[in-house]
């Protein structure tokens, strides 16, 4: 049996399709096998479909000059039983742990909500998601602290930066712990929807260091959100792996425009 570090199953549609909108007559688009092109007011919109089946790989020009990488661009399709058996030092199977503490706004809509506001509204103040988000880091960070003590477990914390000063004592049992810290965004908000995601990461990173003494290796983006260039920016900026990517039971390597980044599951 091969040995993994978290089960999980997943079914992939047949083909992937692709679109993206881009606002400039002058983008040029060349390689494509497969695609269709449409020019309306300005904008650009491009559909890929690749087959599962399929080597193709597609690569796509911004209007700004930089180039997209794809999914299927960054690592290869790999059959976890055409590889090399994977040797854990005395074990069969790795599990995990990672804890993640947020910081939630509650002048924005709230990043989940467990309990959705009559009619479909987006409710501001939304007390009651916040509040279950609060219930976390009030009391049921300090119950899993107690069982990770008893039970001698090592322990990742993915936190936002911001969430550092608001919950103090929280990063403050992790680090006397010596837990692992993960950079998880400087608040709990979509990486596609922060002003400037270099900015963002950048940080975070230095929040975590002061507080720490070592900048962090490991990434985890707020609800798993990436642009198309977030590992390229935590491979610039020096992170060595990333937590998004959940699409295999092996850690992986990722191809960025710098160096390889690590994906673990």
């Amino acid at each position: 049996m091969r040995p993994i570090l978290l089960s999980s199953s997943f079914h992939p549609p047949v083909h992937r399709t692709l679109t993206r909108r881009f606002r400039t007559p002058t983008t040029k688009f060349s390689n494509f096998f497969l695609g269709r092109l449409a020019y309306v007011r300005f904008a650009l919109t491009v559909q890929v479909v690749v087959p599962q089946s399929s080597s193709l790989r597609v690569g796509i020009t911004k209007a700004r000059g930089a180039l997209i990488m794809l999914p299927v661009e960054r690592v290869a399709y790999s059959a976890i039983t055409d590889r090399p058996r994977l040797s854990l030092p005395g074990a069969r199977l790795v599990v995990w742990v990672i804890v993640n503490v947020e910081d939630w706004n509650p002048s924005e809509p709230m990043p989940r909500t467990v309990l959705p506001p009559p009619a479909g509204s987006s409710a501001i103040p939304d007390v009651p998601n916040w509040a279950w988000h609060e219930y976390g880091n009030r009391v049921g960070f300090w119950r899993f602290v107690e069982v990770f003590d008893q039970l001698k477990i090592p322990v990742a914390l993915a936190i936002n930066g911001s969430a550092i000063q608001a919950y103090e004592p929280v990063a403050r049992a992790a680090l006397q712990r010596r837990w692992e810290f993960i950079g998880h965004g400087f608040s709990q908000k979509n990486m596609q929807r922060v002003p400037d995601e270099r900015a963002d990461i950048v940080r975070t990173t230095d929040v975590i260091r002061e507080f720490t003494g070592r900048a962090p290796r490991g990434w985890l983006g707020p609800g798993l959100t990436e642009t198309w260039d977030t590992p390229d920016i935590l491979a610039e900026v020096g992170y060595e792996y990333v937590c998004d990517w959940v699409l295999d039971d092996q850690p992986v390597m990722l191809k960025t425009r710098s160096r390889p980044l690590v994906s673990v599951p």
